[in-house]
C-alpha cells in the first residue's frame, strides 16, 4: 500500500515534542525533538487532512508523571529536511507556546506550525484515575479550534507513556455545530 503524506496542497505534516534541559542527555538544552516520520494521511483534503504514525516504533515516550508536555504539528510545503526544520524550530523558541510563525518558517515553507500542552496536573489526574493496563485516548485542541491531536496515554513503571500521535483538522462547519450544543 502507498504511503500517502501531501494533502492536497502539496503539505506534508511533521510531529515535534519539547525535551526540557534536566531530561536532554545529549547537550542539557531545552529543544524540540522530530521523529523522522511524516504523518500516515488517511485524507488528503486540505480543510480536513487527517494525519496518523501508525506504529510505536515511530515515536512513543515515558516520562514523570506531573510533568508538562508540549508538542506540536508542523506543515511543510513541499520536500523538506528535518535537520533544516528542527533547525528552524529550536531557533525560534522565543515564539516557543505560541502558533506564529516567523518570516524565516515561512520562507523555509512551514505553513502550519500548532503548539499543544498537556498540563502537569493533567497527566497526575489521568495516572490517579486509571489502573496500569488502561490506555486513555487523550485530545488537545489547538488556540484557533481548528486542529485535534490525539495521543494514547498509559500509566507505566512510574511514569506516563504516551504514543500513537495522531491529528485531524476540525472543519469550520463542524466547529459550530458543536459550539451551538
Amino acid at each position: 500500500m502507498e504511503q500517502v503524506t501531501f494533502d492536497t496542497n502539496g503539505i506534508q505534516y511533521i510531529f515535534a515534542y519539547f525535551v526540557r534541559a534536566e531530561a536532554n542527555k545529549e547537550d542539557g538544552v531545552d529543544r524540540w525533538r522530530i521523529p523522522p516520520h511524516r504523518f500516515q494521511l488517511g485524507n488528503t483534503s486540505s480543510s480536513a487532512t487527517m494525519g496518523q504514525f501508525i506504529t510505536t516504533n515511530w515515536w512513543s515516550r515515558t516520562r514523570p508523571i506531573g510533568e508538562k508536555r508540549e508538542f506540536m504539528i508542523i506543515g511543510v510545503k513541499g520536500h523538506f529536511r528535518y535537520s533544516e526544520i528542527l533547525s528552524l524550530i529550536n531557533g525560534a523558541l522565543g515564539s516557543r507556546g505560541h502558533n506564529r510563525l516567523t518570516e524565516l518558517e515561512k520562507m523555509q515553507g512551514i505553513f502550519v506550525k500548532e503548539h499543544f500542552v498537556i498540563p502537569g496536573g493533567a497527566t497526575r489526574a489521568l495516572v490517579e484515575n486509571k489502573k496500569n493496563a488502561d490506555t486513555v485516548n487523550y485530545t488537545l485542541m489547538n488556540d484557533a479550534k481548528t486542529i485535534e491531536l490525539m495521543l494514547s496515554l498509559r500509566s507505566w513503571k512510574n511514569g506516563l507513556y504516551i504514543s500513537l500521535p495522531n491529528f485531524s483538522k476540525v472543519e469550520r462547519e463542524q466547529e459550530s455545530v458543536a459550539l451551538s450544543h
